[in-house]
């Protein structure tokens, strides 16, 4: 039976909107992002990363794109 590999995540968490905001964080670091924004059609934000003021101005912004 192969091993199974090791788990390389640094944070964890299990409250899944937490695990969430780990993950974009992640992402738009390695990005090289200023901000990154999960919303829903409306433009609610569900999750992010970044300065708060400017993902929520992409939230508003998103469902016009």
């Amino acid at each position: 039976m192969p091993k199974l590999s090791e788990d390389r995540r640094i944070r964890r968490s299990d409250d899944r909107y937490v695990a969430l905001r780990y993950q974009l964080e992640f992402t738009r670091e390695q990005a090289g992002l200023d901000a990154l924004v999960l919303c829903d059609d409306a433009g609610l934000v569900v999750a992010s990363s970044g300065d708060a003021a400017v993902c929520a101005e992409l939230g508003a912004v998103a469902p016009l794109v």
